[in-house]
């Protein structure tokens, strides 16, 4: 099923509404079986783990900082990644936490499942996986002024791999000449440029992180997700469409990198959409809303028993928690209706998850 994008330029919009009948006898179907009748029912355990699935510029830092509270030294919850003085404990695993960081869900999976079952997954438990989504358009042009300072070389001998390829850095940072550039410093045409590009692997990113699937090797003994080193994204993706009719080489206008038009077929191919989530239904404990946050984090604790003042002291500020709160957010505000639109036509894999998402969140978080 796809969703009609030609009007979508983002939402943080709220749906209201009184405790639905069905809260009481929900049915949330994981890959062992678990039914939930009531969030109490839950009953985690020792042996069970929950497993964060960190999605790019979707507030994730900060959900995990509420989550975790008081829990981070529970002897009965256990998460992944877990608090930085358990990491010793993990790294045994062969699955480090500091190598998962914005792993796709298929690569902690295989992680986990191949991991040291002593270390990760006990007799008997349960993988519960949680998330945090954004709205399409918002998370879109985050990670261009996030990307553009952070994902690109600050000097052209730097070798180092980073999540985006060149193509798009000069694209993003093409008045600055690679150089740091101010997040004020930016034309309509910059944007442009940089979300049509055949190179931009930043749309549908929501959608990619969960629906790879088997694609995604284990992440043993190091290394970087492929989310973060551009080279293993761009050769995992091709596996998928190299029999592809469709599919072409392409180089780009250095001639240092190798790239395809990957992005336009994995930005036409619903099949992820679906893919994605019938995984979140089957192995998702929980998938929160940033535009939500606040309400995120209050569904989430009380699934896992957590009284609501045990958090609410966590953020004095009148800012938004999840909300990107440094100085670009003037220029962002900036951005024109014309240009969202386009942002949100390119991802709409990501628009049409984000409403399944949202419908979902709305129905079983409605207070």
């Amino acid at each position: 099923m796809t969703h009609n994008t030609e009007s979508y330029t983002g939402t943080s919009s709220r749906v209201p509404g009184r405790l639905p009948d069905e809260w009481l006898n929900r049915s949330v179907p994981d890959t062992t079986g678990l039914h939930l009748l009531y969030a109490r029912d839950l009953q985690i355990s020792a042996v069970d783990l929950l497993v964060f699935v960190h999605i790019p510029k979707c507030a994730g830092s900060q959900f995990m900082a509420a989550a975790m509270v008081r829990y981070r030294k529970d002897p009965v919850i256990r998460w992944f990644p877990p608090g930085t003085k358990q990491y010793p404990s993990y790294k045994a695993s062969g699955c480090h936490p500091q190598s998962t960081m914005h792993c796709s869900f298929s690569e902690l999976h295989t992680c986990i499942q191949a991991g040291s079952r002593r270390t990760l997954m006990r007799e008997g438990g349960r993988a519960l996986y949680v998330a945090m989504m954004r709205d399409p358009v918002e998370r879109t042009i985050s990670e261009f002024f996030w990307g553009r300072k952070n994902w690109c070389p600050q000097l052209p001998s730097d070798s180092k791999e980073y999540p985006w390829p060149n193509e798009l850095c000069r694209l993003a940072n093409r008045a600055r000449n690679l150089s740091k550039p101010k997040d004020n410093s930016f034309t309509n045409q910059d944007i442009l440029d940089w979300l049509e590009s055949p190179f931009n692997l930043g749309h549908n990113r929501q959608t990619k992180h969960v629906a790879a699937g088997a694609l995604a090797p284990a992440m043993v003994g190091g290394g970087q997700c492929v989310n973060m080193h551009y080279t293993r994204y761009h050769r995992l993706w091709e596996q998928r469409y190299i029999n592809d009719r469709d599919f072409s080489e392409t180089r780009s206008f250095a001639g240092d990198q190798g790239s395809s038009n990957i992005e336009s077929l994995i930005n036409e191919d619903h099949g992820l959409t679906d893919s994605a989530w019938q995984i979140m239904q089957q192995h998702f404990l929980f998938v929160g809303v940033q535009s939500d946050f606040y309400r995120s984090v209050r569904c989430l604790r009380r699934l896992l028993g957590i009284s609501d003042h045990m958090w609410s002291f966590l953020f004095s500020s009148n800012k938004r928690p999840g909300a990107d709160t440094h100085r670009s957010n003037a220029p962002r505000g900036r951005i024109p209706t014309h240009v969202r639109k386009s942002i949100a036509q390119y991802n709409k894999l990501d628009v049409s998850l984000y409403l399944k998402v949202t419908k979902k969140f709305n129905r079983e978080c409605p207070f």
